[in-house]
């Protein structure tokens, strides 16, 4: 094809790739609204079971122990993104690691709603469970500071409009090549 052809084609098809670009951009838009931003702070944990002491004899409870506690990692993980613990992201690092990452308005309520989460799903567990004897998280290392998190709008929209003209361009080349 020359460039002539080329020319002919996007302007017989200019409205149906305007619209797609115009699509991209406004579920870009609408999707960045929605996506989280303010002072984040988060903090790495460990999953543990409380210690027991085994007595005089060795009964294997301390590799059972970890193997119960690596097991329920990905519950805690499902736990923790729950509606009970809002503005709340959970990452799993490691088998026995979550990291946590709170999301607020200021820096102060970041940090409030990390010292929460660490009492309240502690004492979520317990409750859930009927034993006082259950799983926990228990912090590792220093929080990290807070820093303020948003995502970049004008990249976002920019990046949906392209993806809506390569969308746009795409479904026209097909729509052509098949004479639909």
């Amino acid at each position: 094809m020359e460039l002539v052809e080329f020319l002919k084609f996007f302007k017989k098809n200019a409205l149906a790739v305007i619209f797609f670009v115009f699509a991209g951009l406004v579920l870009s838009v609408l999707l960045s609204a929605k996506l989280p931003s303010g002072y984040s702070q988060s903090q790495t944990f460990y999953i543990v079971e409380p210690w027991k002491n085994a007595g005089a004899f060795y009964d294997y409870e301390g590799y059972y122990g970890q193997q119960k506690a690596r097991d329920f990692t990905d519950t805690a993980v499902a736990i923790l993104q729950s509606e009970n613990f809002p503005n709340l992201t959970v990452r799993k690092v490691a088998p026995q690691v979550i990291k946590l990452t709170a999301t607020a308005e200021s820096a102060d309520e970041s940090e409030n709603l990390l010292d929460r989460v660490k009492g309240s799903f502690n004492q979520e567990l317990v409750s859930l469970s009927g034993q006082d004897q259950a799983l926990q998280i228990r912090p590792i290392g220093q929080v990290q500071p807070a820093s303020f998190v948003s995502p970049n709008k004008k990249l976002l929209a920019v990046f949906g409009a392209s993806l809506g003209f390569v969308f746009g361009v795409l479904v026209v080349g097909l729509k052509t090549y098949f004479k639909v």
